[in-house]
Parts: structure tokens; C-alpha cells; sequence
């Protein structure tokens, strides 16, 4: 994707999938279910002096009280739903304009060019910075999350889950967990994970996320790091997506 200039690059931010409404003064946060996300009051001033009090839909990531915008979907009453990624992307930059210093709102920054996009490359990687997502620069913008091998990809530089958790362990703080297999709901066990002690151990049945070195097949996740819950997913991921020991390095959907 790095030398074909059919496709564009932006950083995988790590935090909470959140897409923005503002209209005339009013913003709202939702995640992946369409439930309300509560946004942080300076955030929500920083979108609100962005879009000059209009009305605007914008996609992104939420880390803390800093949200990292990757899309504009709307603007002032126009659906920019069926441009192409690269023109909403030059859309979104013409808002932020030369001044990008707010502390509360970024743009996450599009590479185009096939220099630009092995040197983010390699810098996002040199930096351990979570991944990075190819985008086809003519593609539209398109809900849910797109099949492996379509209009967007990802590239993880770290692996990465959505486990089920299946219960906590007796005495300990630590929880078992699982991912998908098969259909019908079936689940395969990949082992245990540690609940930091600031962390509220998640209750059996809902969806946390882990970083982890790799999997083995058929067995665990191989040192397990706990992320936080997933309150924005109602089910584990598919063992197939899972990073194997001797595996290629995952590229799917779009942001997580």
C-alpha cells in the first residue's frame, strides 16, 4: 500500500471509537451501538469553536480528554458520506486550517504520497505506536466494519483483542477469557489475564480488550496486557484474527 498512490495512511489511534454530532451549538458523542458517550465539557468546547458553532458529524478516537478526529462525515447540512476518503480527509484538514495546536481536539494527519507513507511508517513503528490504517483515497465512507481485504485496512503493530470474559478467578485478580470459534456462539479458551489494581476486575460476560506478544495455536495469549472494558462491543473477536506465533501480522477492518 506504501507505493500505490490509490491509497492513503493515517495513525491507529488507541482509545474509545467515538463519532461526533454537533448541531448549532449542541455536541454529542456516540460509540460503535449508537448509545451516548459522554465527552469531556473541554473537549466539547474544542468542537464546538472547530466547526464555528455549525453542524457537522465527524468520526474519531477518544483518549482521556483528547479526541484524535480521522473523518468528517457531515458538514453544515451536506453528507459527505459518498466522497471519496481523500476529499473528506482535505474537507476535515480546511477545518483545523494552519493552527492544529488545541490541546483537546486533533487531526489525525493523512499521508498521500508514497515518500510520506513509508516515512510515517516507519516512524509510527520506530515510536511503538499502536498501527496504522490504509485508506483507498477514492472510497466512501461506509458503516460497520468493512471486510478484510476491502476499502480500508489495518496494520497493527501491536496485537490486540476483544476477549470474552468468562469469569474471574477465585482469589485472584485476574479473569479467564475467551474469543469466538465457529458458529453458534462457540468460544475457545486463550488463557488468563491480569486486572491492574486501579481497575475495576470486569464482571463474566462482558468484553475487555488485551495486548498481547502472540497466540498459540489452540491455546493461550501469550503475555497478556488488560486494556480496559469494551463497552462499545457485544462479542468477543474470531479466533482466526488472532496473531499466531508463527502467523502474518493482522490487517483487517478499519479503527477499533
Amino acid at each position: 500500500m506504501g507505493a500505490d498512490d490509490g491509497w492513503m495512511l493515517q495513525e491507529k489511534i488507541d482509545g474509545v471509537r467515538c463519532m461526533v454530532r454537533c448541531d448549532i451549538g449542541t455536541v454529542e458523542g456516540s460509540n460503535r451501538k449508537g448509545l451516548v458517550l459522554p465527552l469531556p465539557a473541554p473537549v466539547v468546547d474544542s468542537i464546538t469553536a472547530l466547526v464555528d458553532g455549525g453542524q457537522a458529524v465527524l468520526d474519531g478516537e477518544l483518549v482521556g480528554d483528547v479526541y484524535h478526529v480521522f473523518d468528517l462525515l457531515e458538514l453544515n447540512g451536506g453528507n459527505l458520506r459518498p466522497y471519496g476518503a481523500e476529499e473528506r480527509y482535505c474537507r476535515l484538514a480546511a477545518l483545523f486550517g494552519d493552527d492544529d495546536d488545541d490541546p483537546n481536539v486533533t487531526l489525525v494527519v493523512a499521508f498521500t504520497t508514497s515518500a510520506g507513507k513509508q516515512e510515517a511508517f516507519s516512524r509510527l513503528k520506530a515510536e511503538r505506536a499502536e498501527g496504522v490504517v490504509f485508506k483507498r483515497k477514492d472510497s466512501p465512507y461506509v458503516p460497520g466494519r468493512p471486510h478484510s481485504g476491502g476499502n480500508q485496512l489495518k496494520c497493527k503493530f501491536k496485537a490486540s483483542a476483544t476477549v470474552h470474559v468468562d469469569g474471574q478467578n477465585p482469589g485472584k485478580r485476574s479473569v479467564m477469557m475467551s474469543v469466538r470459534t465457529g458458529d453458534f456462539g462457540a468460544r475457545v479458551a486463550v488463557g488468563n489475564v491480569s486486572i491492574p489494581v486501579n481497575d475495576d476486575i470486569p464482571e463474566a460476560g462482558t468484553c475487555v480488550e488485551v495486548e498481547y506478544l502472540y497466540a498459540y495455536p489452540g491455546g493461550s495469549l501469550f503475555q497478556p496486557v488488560y486494556k480496559g472494558p469494551r463497552e462499545d462491543k457485544d462479542q468477543a473477536d474470531h479466533e482466526r484474527t488472532l496473531k499466531f506465533k508463527q502467523g502474518t501480522p493482522d490487517e483487517d477492518e478499519n479503527e477499533s
